[in-house]
């Protein structure tokens, strides 16, 4: 029965054998997917330590009802499923009401069609459908959407030159134990000591928009005008050659005060200004988030001084987490340069 599934239908059972975390379930998916590789019934029982009438009831289950059939132990059939203009209206809903769990969107389609779904094939059908369960993207709730796409637009052209781009923003990190996730043995608790003090570590940098390795920073006590020149003055001595030098920032008062404009009139430098409240688009957001991981969540400094070093350290070998700034977390993918996306 070899190459009887399509692309889709292998794709689609890989990706559950991938995400199933119980054998029993994740043995019938590997019958059918052995079964499209030309293996026999009676191979696959030897290699499953399964009866060969076992096999062939997973392959009817598949070929009859698909993945909900072959997995679902309570499943009963077309009278559970949603009819097609049902299901486009769930999945229009789901696409504009978050719920935390998949019992939640139980109720609502108990209440809104009158049909019951267990939880496991709920979870199924949401995966079919293309729904996966992750955080939210936070975006900023006052950020102007029609001038963020205009704002987009602008940065992918000052992208397409060939003038350097930057993307320049202040981070303050506290020498102060941030507590995040982690593995932790079930009914245990996991001390961290934390600090009192709120001594922070004050960085104004830049970062290449092509190669977040290149990147140029003032260490100071407070960010302001003197630390933004200096940042400045690096990114031109990076570019002897370069005609012009974009940097992109926020609307901060030190980008715009009298003392930053009088340098530029003598610099190649020139500011591309972000619409207020647009930290998303600031690319320089992705080495913050990294540094946080690498340096900050879970870890307890016992003085400032170490904190700082180890700050400090990070920033000055960030070759060494050059694959992870290159890695969006957001969208889940390694991309070859920074991406601009809304």
């Amino acid at each position: 029965m070899k190459d009887f599934l399509t692309e889709a239908e292998r794709t689609k059972l890989l990706s559950e054998l991938g995400s199933e975390r119980y054998a029993k379930y994740s043995d019938r998916l590997k019958s059918i997917l052995l079964l499209d590789e030309g293996e026999t019934v009676f191979d696959i029982s030897k290699f499953l330590f399964l009866s060969e009438k076992t096999i062939r009831n997973y392959k009817n289950r598949y070929l009859e009802g698909g993945i909900e059939f072959l997995i679902l132990d309570n499943y009963t059939g077309k009278e559970c499923k949603l009819t097609d203009l049902e299901l486009e209206k769930l999945i229009n809903h789901l696409s504009t009401n978050l719920y935390r769990t998949v019992i939640e969107i139980q109720d609502y389609i108990l209440s809104e069609f009158n049909i019951e779904y267990s939880t496991r094939g709920l979870r199924h059908l949401l995966k079919r459908e293309g729904f996966v369960y992750k955080r939210p993207k936070l975006i900023p709730g006052k950020a102007n959407k029609i001038d963020q796409e205009k704002a987009v637009r602008s940065l992918k052209y000052y992208k397409r030159t060939d003038n350097p781009m930057y993307f320049m923003d202040g981070v303050h990190p506290q020498h102060n134990t941030k507590a995040n996730y982690g593995w932790i043995k079930k009914g245990e608790d996991f001390n961290l000591k934390s600090n009192t003090g709120r001594k922070r570590v004050n960085i104004n940098g830049a970062i290449n928009a092509n190669d977040p390795t290149d990147f140029t920073y003032d260490e100071a006590d407070s960010i302001n005008t003197q630390s933004t020149i200096r940042v400045f003055k690096k990114v031109e001595k990076k570019n002897p050659n370069a005609k012009q030098i974009n940097i992109v920032t926020d609307n901060a008062r030190y980008y715009k005060c009298k003392l930053v404009k009088e340098f530029l009139k003598n610099s190649k430098i020139k500011i591309v200004f972000l619409p207020a409240y647009s930290p998303n688009l600031n690319l320089i957001e992705r080495l913050w988030r990294v540094m946080n991981r690498k340096i900050i969540y879970n870890i307890y400094f016992e003085d400032y001084l170490s904190f700082k070093n180890s700050i400090l350290d990070f920033f000055n070998n960030i070759k060494n987490y050059e694959d992870e700034v290159y890695f969006d977390q957001g969208a889940g993918k390694k991309t070859e340069s920074y991406e601009i996306t809304v």
